[in-house]
């Protein structure tokens, strides 16, 4: 009589003991109250998460390359769309710099930001939004995101999509700041 050994109880069981795979034409890596126990654990939902959880943890572990494929999977998918991709990544350094998280902004929000505002809203310049392969480089018409109001959070009302060069000029400059300034160019614009 043939047997095999269970890959989820460990124990050698009669050949009898498995289901058939019809894929492979063998049979089934789980014995039959193994493979019934494991298709109850999938239909419950939270057992099914915890299951998937463990899953990538042990598949982290043991391929080393895993992480990587799966984000170079994430990117050529997002590469068509640029604008979901700039969204994700704002979104994603928001929650990463410890900011609040109870703001109004989402990933929807922000691509439909990038998608409908086609040039900068302070200097006017045509914008674009850089695909990943340009992702790093310096590219003054780039389309970011920028807090109207620094002593505000970012939140949708006073978010604003600017040109990467506009942003940077301003920093963190107040509204406070910027007349200070423009007062003193102005008392130096007649020498």
């Amino acid at each position: 009589m043939l047997e095999k050994i269970c890959s989820r109880c460990g124990k050698s069981k009669s050949i009898d003991c498995f289901y058939e795979n019809k894929k492979s034409g063998g049979t089934s890596v789980y014995c039959k109250p193994c493979q019934s126990k494991y298709n109850n654990e999938r239909k419950d939902k939270k057992k099914a998460a915890e299951y998937n959880k463990k899953w990538v943890a042990k598949r982290k572990k043991t391929d080393v390359g895993y992480e990587k494929r799966r984000y170079a999977d994430k990117m050529e998918k997002l590469s068509n769309n640029p604008a979901k991709l700039e969204a994700e990544r704002f979104i994603a350094n928001l929650h990463g710099k410890d900011r609040k998280k109870n703001h109004d902004l989402t990933i929807d929000k922000i691509e439909s930001m990038f998608n409908e505002t086609t040039n900068c809203q302070c200097c006017g310049k045509e914008l674009r939004i850089l695909p990943p392969s340009e992702k790093g480089a310096k590219c003054h018409d780039a389309a970011s995101i920028d807090r109207v109001d620094n002593d505000l959070d970012y939140c949708s009302d006073n978010i604003a999509v600017i040109c990467l060069e506009c942003n940077t000029k301003k920093g963190n400059l107040t509204v406070a700041d910027i007349n200070m300034i423009l007062d003193y160019m102005g008392r130096f614009s007649n020498v």
